[in-house]
């Protein structure tokens, strides 16, 4: 699509941006999610604790877990493409 130094760094932004990973952790430690822009969840570790709640606290810790660190993950993607788009600027027209 892109071709030449602005192609290579089209493709290097990408890399960047997949690689975006947050992590968040519930206040007692006993649930950790790490997640990306857009929601994808990569990473879900729960130790005993966890197992210990009900269905319906750990559903709700899991969601607003999730929440916190998509929503940490879409605003570093954000500021990197922000940072991309400013420094390409002469090359997007």
């Amino acid at each position: 699509m892109f071709n030449g130094e602005f192609g290579d760094q089209v493709a290097q932004f990408q890399q960047v941006a997949e690689q975006i990973s947050v992590p968040a952790t519930s206040p007692d430690h006993s649930v950790e999610v790490v997640a990306g822009p857009g929601g994808s969840v990569r990473e879900l570790n729960m130790n005993h604790r966890a197992y210990q709640m009900s269905a319906a606290e750990l559903g709700d810790q899991l969601v607003n877990l999730i929440d916190e660190a998509t929503n940490a993950a879409d605003a570093q993607l954000r500021q990197k493409t922000q940072e991309f788009m400013n420094s390409n600027r002469n090359n997007l027209h």
